[in-house]
């Protein structure tokens, strides 16, 4: 016997079929999930080991070696950075200004040490002329005897031949822990701090 049924039946029953078969439905892949924090996690990434290897020249934890200068040294007790540098040295006298701006920026960024500058000229005259044209250079100390200054760069694990500048990061227990032969630009920031900032860890 066929069966009907009323017409105002009709619509609703197809629609909970409809529902149904909808819901049993499983083959659509699920929506990917999204990681918001995926590029702030990329942009925060700093300089790996690699690079701060690549960046020193040397680094042995030795004792810095401790050299006569026409004006001492001041013993800081923290962190310190020594910048070796000569008034002929065209990268030396370029880089000051940015070693300089960089002290405050890396104590704001929780790394705070000293700058030091040590003159190696051997030229006292002219020495003297760039001192008086540039007073802010009248704090930098100067090696006693400029001679000595390859046996001091052999002394820091760099080659006789090494050029100027020569930059050392000195932590508070006086160890070299970064010794580098080569000039400094601003990109280098992140991997100094990075240098500093490694060197407290250990």
């Amino acid at each position: 016997m066929k069966i009907s049924l009323p017409v105002p039946w009709t619509a609703p029953l197809l629609l909970i079929l409809h529902l149904g078969v909808s819901g049993c439905d499983d083959t659509k892949p699920a929506p990917k999930k999204v990681s918001t924090g995926r590029f702030q996690a990329v942009a925060a990434k700093g300089p790996d080991k690699n690079q701060i290897e690549g960046f020193c020249d040397a680094a042995t934890s030795a004792p810095f070696a401790k050299r006569k200068f026409d004006e001492p040294l001041k013993d800081v007790g923290g962190w310190r950075w020594v910048n070796l540098w000569a008034t002929w040295c065209k990268p030396c006298i370029e880089e000051m200004p940015l070693l300089r701006s960089w002290a405050p920026r890396l104590k704001k960024d929780g790394v705070p040490m000293t700058l030091q500058f040590v003159s190696v000229d051997e030229d006292l005259e002219a020495l003297a002329k760039f001192r008086s044209a540039h007073p802010e250079s009248k704090s930098s100390a100067h090696l006693a005897d400029p001679s000595a200054l390859t046996e001091w760069l052999t002394e820091l694990g760099l080659d006789e031949g090494a050029g100027l500048p020569v930059h050392l990061i000195i932590d508070p227990e006086d160890r070299i822990r970064c010794v580098r032969a080569g000039g400094i630009s601003a990109h280098h920031y992140d991997t100094v701090k990075a240098v500093f900032k490694s060197g407290s860890r250990t």
